[in-house]
């Protein structure tokens, strides 16, 4: 804070002018000539310290012994923040801080005492609007010739940004050393710290690379050596970043070498955040030849301005993760081709071997590759047992040598009794439906021959309602292998779909011996009634249940997605979800080809027709819910709706007329590329007896039908060899156009199909429509 100097009060308790004349002619005697030139030298000293005072960068000070001030100089004003005029007569003590004063009135009484300079004190005063200012004070007692003090003379100097340096700095250590006293418990070293976090680094399971801004290493962890087996190289750190890529036969996660500046590693150096979704997965090859999949997460290293000085890449071990989804895959395609099989075995057999072993073992075979396929395990026998008789005989069983499937073989034909022939326990767990884990290694069965060299052997019933019609074993040789709660579920479901596609086989063939024989017939339809009972119950509560496990999980890891989780846990949710989002999806092509197995059932049957319910409604709003029902499933695919501008009143059931759309939708959505619409057409016609219809069009622009293609695309189980599915799910048992056929054809209207290859089809069906006056309710 600048003063203006003022002469008068700047000079506070000097001599005025006529003092000073008064001491050039002391007593009114004239002085000497010696004597003026020794006034002229004090003056001019006097002039000198008076500038030397005003002028100088430090705070000057005269106080009288009692502490009042006396002259003070400009800096001064400008530390204290008061005028001269205003310090005039002002005690020292009203502008120090309380706090300090004490300290104060001690310099001052030592320098008393002594009569020397004392070292500098530190202590604030108080500015006119009241903030503290920090100053180190030097102050000097004057004294006479005889030395009897006169006044102080202090020196200030401002250290206030000294003070408030240092305060920060003691702050800052005060905040660490609280740190690290409430982290550790006791103050601990900056080795100590790094010697932690290099601990901490060099035991994390995730592979950690640090590099700097030109991609070369400075530091990996001990996962990096185990995963890449390093050992084999040891100084593979030190080549440069292009020849370590080249080793590593980096490829992205279709297969494909990166394109240059593309790899997860120049990204991150370019200053690209992977993490969550922008995370990349790849594979590498492992210097030990090993092929390994990897998700690469990481982000840039930057210095206090911002700029990139390296960056930090972690690799994540997913080979795992992917094998477990390409099991979940390979099970839920196994259980569907099962599911197919209900509606379709035989439909490819080996000729050799039906004239052998018969068409049971052939697709007993089937059933048991199958099963081998998604539980992923060694060895799979089947046995039926005789509904009649309770005889237990071989089916078929995969996995073992030639020499070994002979021993099997001879081994089941001997056990004739079948189930009684087992311990009575393992009999009656059987029998209530448990799935039984053995250790052939354990008492009582460690005594029991075991050619196969089985450890742990599962034993699933294959049941149909509270009837065991066959036993499903599998192992996993002598691998130590853990049967988990999934293992057992799984091998329950295949248990259950073996015994339905065994009995339904056996019922055919039963059906084929009785035929020419009514009373046999008859008999065979009703078991195969009661079969299709049985099917659709132990088909559609498990799927419910499934169904509603998927679900409940997806609501589950929702709520786990949306709190904050670290990077590596929220990728392993986001890999979930999306896994039980394709299990839901899968799950949902099974419940509908349950229903395409029933319907096509009741349609050989001839009891469709009592499953419909004929009443009058308003084909509009039918084909407009079924629309938008499409467009809710695939949200990114375009169907066009056009509709007339009046209404078409029908007699229909509208479950089953909205089943048929919904049908022609989605054979649509699957036989045309993604990017391509889907349009519906609705319009008022006469068919060709002059009837007034309504008819309903799906276009598509996908690959198109022969002219042959057409003819069959109707029949039952008939699918387009050279139609090939371009978007959504290639899942279909080639019964949706049948039964969409049965189900038109029951109301009295036509379906039919326009195709031109590589342009497209158009599907259509028409309905009778009738006016609200001649409207007869007809329930079936």
């Amino acid at each position: 804070m600048g003063v203006k100097r003022d002469e008068k009060h700047t000079r506070v308790g000097g001599k005025d002018a006529q003092h000073k004349e008064d001491r050039q002619k002391p007593d009114g005697v004239s002085l000497r000539n010696e004597d003026k030139d020794i006034v002229g030298r004090l003056r001019e000293s006097e002039e000198r310290f008076r500038l030397m005072f005003e002028q100088a960068s430090v705070g000057m000070a005269f106080a009288s012994l009692t502490g009042m001030l006396t002259q003070v100089n400009e800096r001064y004003c400008e530390i204290t923040g008061y005028s001269a005029a205003e310090l005039h007569n002002r005690s020292i003590a009203s502008l120090t801080h309380p706090d300090d004063q004490a300290k104060q009135a001690a310099a001052f009484e030592n320098l008393l005492q002594h009569k020397v300079q004392v070292s500098p004190i530190e202590k604030r005063y108080i500015r006119p609007d009241g903030s503290p200012i920090w100053v180190n004070v030097a102050t000097t007692l004057i004294c006479d010739a005889q030395d009897s003090p006169l006044y102080y003379m202090a020196v200030v100097v401002d250290v206030t940004a000294r003070k408030n340096i240092e305060a920060e700095r003691d702050a800052i250590a005060q905040r660490e050393q609280a740190s690290k006293l409430q982290a550790q418990q006791a103050a601990s070293s900056a080795a100590a710290q790094a010697s932690q976090l290099e601990t901490i680094f060099a035991a994390m399971t995730d592979s950690i690379f640090v590099y700097d801004q030109v991609g070369n290493v400075l530091q990996i962890n001990a996962a990096v050596r185990e995963l890449l087996a390093l050992d084999l190289l040891p100084d593979y750190a030190m080549l440069p970043p292009q020849q370590r890529l080249g080793l590593l036969d980096t490829r992205d996660a279709q297969g494909n070498t990166f394109a240059k500046g593309m790899e997860p590693m120049m990204r991150i150096l370019r200053g690209e955040v992977l993490n969550g979704g922008t995370a990349t997965d790849a594979t590498i090859r492992a210097l030990d030849g090993r092929h390994v999949q990897i998700n690469v997460s990481g982000a840039p290293l930057r210095d206090p301005h911002g700029q990139i000085v390296g960056g930090v890449m972690v690799m994540r071990d997913v080979t795992d993760r992917r094998h477990l989804e390409e099991r979940t895959q390979t099970a839920l395609a196994g259980l569907l081709t099962m599911a197919q099989a209900l509606v379709q075995f035989p439909a490819h057999t080996d000729t050799d071997l039906e004239n052998e072993k018969g068409e049971m073992y052939v697709i007993g075979r089937r059933l048991a590759e199958l099963t081998r396929d998604i539980l992923d395990c060694q060895r799979v026998g089947l046995v039926v047992v005789e509904p009649e008789t309770g005889v237990q005989r071989p089916l078929s069983v995969v996995g073992l040598t030639q020499a070994q499937e002979d021993m099997w073989w001879q081994e089941q034909t001997q056990q004739a009794d079948g189930m009684q022939v087992m311990a009575p326990q393992i009999f009656a767990a059987l029998r209530s439906n448990e799935v039984l884990i053995l250790d052939m290694t354990q008492p009582p069965l460690d005594v029991l021959p075991n050619p196969y060299g089985s450890k742990h052997m599962l034993i699933a019933p294959m049941r149909l309602g509270e009837r065991v019609v066959g036993l499903l074993s599998l192992d996993y040789g002598s691998a130590d292998h853990a049967y988990s709660k999934g293992d057992t579920e799984l091998a329950s479901a295949v248990a259950t779909l073996s015994a339905l596609v065994i009995e339904r086989q056996r019922l055919l063939s039963e059906q084929a011996d009785a035929r020419g024989r009514e009373v046999a017939l008859q008999e065979a339809n009703r078991r195969m009634e009661e079969f299709l009972g049985i099917a659709s119950h132990e088909l559609r509560t498990p799927l419910t249940t499934i169904k509603a496990n998927v679900q409940l999980a997806k609501r589950r890891l929702k709520n786990v997605s949306v709190e904050p989780t670290p990077t590596g846990v929220a990728s392993k949710v986001d890999a979930a979800y999306g896994m039980l989002s394709r299990a839901e999806r899968q799950v949902g092509v099974l419940n509908r080809l349950v229903g395409d197995l029933i319907d096509i059932s009741r349609i050989q049957t001839g009891k469709l027709q009592l499953h419909l319910r004929r009443e009058p409604v308003d084909l509009l709003q039918i084909v407009e819910e079924s629309v938008q029902e499409q467009q809710k499933t695939v949200p990114n695919r375009s169907i066009t709706l056009t509709l007339p501008n009046t209404d078409l009143l029908v007699i229909a059931d509208s479950d089953r007329i909205a089943q048929v759309l919904t049908n022609y939708l989605t054979n649509a959505l699957k036989y045309s590329a993604s990017d391509k619409p889907v349009a519906v057409l609705m319009t008022r016609a006469e068919n060709e007896h002059g009837q007034a219809v309504a008819c309903v069009a799906v276009r598509d622009e996908g690959l198109g039908l022969s002219a042959e293609e057409q003819l069959r695309i109707w029949e039952c189980f008939y699918q387009a060899e050279m139609v090939q599915v371009m978007s959504g799910s290639g899942v279909g048992l080639g019964l949706g156009l049948y039964i969409s056929q049965t189900i038109i054809t029951r109301h009295n209207g036509q379906v039919g199909v326009d195709s031109t290859p590589g342009v497209g089809s158009t599907f259509w069906f028409t309905l009778p429509l009738v006016q609200s006056e001649d409207i007869v309710v007809n329930k079936e």
